[in-house]
């Protein structure tokens, strides 16, 4: 019961703390904007083979963190097959079973141009992912140029993202 207490505390200190800031969740400065997106091998969903990320090569392209397991990733399902029509998108399953990715597919749509396996985390982690879902926006010429922490919502996707993409074609 005291470390639940305490971590309770510490919890409500950061959020109050955020607050006072003005920062929210979803605001959140990625150290990679500006940069090329990390080059690392992701094993490629039903494949033997990694993401070819040559295929995204002088366009704008999102890279999505999601799971199965992920309340928020389902909230935000239908705006990300919205915004698939504008862009192409590479979902990151990450640290879900294979049986619970296909359903959540199946059930709330497949966005994704492909989609790449992360079990272990350890590709959030070289991209600087805090949680699911997450959203990184590549430009064409392969820098992140925005990231979204949280789910993205129709104010998010209208008034940010979209004319983002547009100024950067």
């Amino acid at each position: 019961p005291f470390f639940l207490l305490l971590s309770l505390l510490l919890i409500f200190f950061i959020k109050f703390e955020r607050m006072k800031s003005n920062v929210s969740d979803e605001e959140i400065k990625s150290p990679l904007i500006g940069k090329s997106f990390p080059k690392i091998n992701i094993v490629e969903f039903g494949k033997i083979k990694n993401i070819d990320f040559n295929k995204y090569k002088n366009k704008n392209f999102a890279i999505n963190f999601f799971a199965s397991w992920c309340l928020p990733c389902k909230i935000e399902a239908p705006l990300l097959n919205e915004l698939s029509s504008k862009i192409d998108i590479i979902g990151i399953s990450y640290k879900d079973n294979k049986t619970g990715m296909v359903d959540f597919l199946k059930n709330y749509g497949n966005p994704y141009k492909q989609i790449g396996i992360d079990k272990s985390g350890s590709i959030a982690i070289e991209w600087g992912v805090y949680g699911v879902p997450e959203t990184f926006i590549i430009n064409n010429n392969g820098n992140i140029i925005f990231k979204h922490t949280g789910p993205i919502n129709h104010d998010n996707l209208n008034n940010k993202i979209i004319p983002l993409i547009s100024k950067n074609d």
